[in-house]
């Protein structure tokens, strides 16, 4: 049982991290999207905003 509860706390540590590491490296990414492909990045930008915001 003792197992079971470990690796569903991984399970969760792992999404946390993976939440927290596109929730820093977004707002870099974002930018560059729009800069080398205006149209998409700008749609791309907004979406990530109201996901967050």
């Amino acid at each position: 049982m003792s197992n079971t509860i470990s690796f569903n706390n991984r399970v969760s540590a792992a999404l946390m991290l993976g939440y927290l590491a596109v929730g820093m490296t977004a707002p870099f990414v974002f930018p560059l999207i729009s800069s080398l492909d205006p149209k998409n990045g700008k749609k791309a930008s907004v979406i990530y905003q109201k996901s967050v915001f």
